[in-house]
């Protein structure tokens, strides 16, 4: 086996640990009341399952040798300027829960939504606005009057 061979299998091998842990941690949430059909172990089982399944096809691709190792190829990365983007992540993943602390739900997710949709290319900041503001409306207003759960203590707060 090649070295080129020898990445892609080390992280597929790293994904099916991966796997295997979430499996054991689903399984070991105690299961829902009787007479509750879905408890709260069922979305964690679903979730590590599908993990699990992609961990196999992930090392029987890596064994045959499907999987290029992007490390040593000469082409042309499709999203230039990969560190700017990591930037923008991770100023999302710093800012987010900031502006969710001082300002809300609203500004935290808007500021998670705009970041990670100027790492992917979007130009338009009204329009990141626009979207960011409208999708976190509707799961704002998902979770607060059809599931009656509570995201932060209220949709915006001022600060002063």
């Amino acid at each position: 086996m090649t070295a080129a061979h020898r990445a892609p299998l080390a992280g597929a091998l790293a994904l099916a640990a991966l796997a295997a842990l979430a499996v054991w941690g689903a399984w070991s949430i105690p299961e829902g009341p009787d007479f509750s059909t879905v408890g709260p172990s069922a979305f964690p089982r679903v979730l590590s399952g599908t993990l699990a399944l992609l961990a196999i096809a992930a090392v029987i691709q890596a064994l045959g040798g499907k999987i290029p190792d992007e490390a040593h190829s000469t082409e042309e990365p499709l999203l230039p300027g990969a560190n700017a983007r990591v930037g923008w992540v991770l100023a999302g993943m710093v800012f987010s829960p900031l502006g969710l602390y001082l300002f809300g739900f609203l500004v935290g997710a808007m500021i998670g939504f705009g970041t990670v949709a100027r790492a992917f290319g979007a130009k338009n900041g009204w329009a990141i606005i626009g979207w960011s503001a409208a999708s976190t409306l509707v799961v704002w207003l998902i979770f607060d009057k059809v599931l009656t759960l509570k995201l932060g203590n209220q949709l915006i707060m001022l600060p002063f």
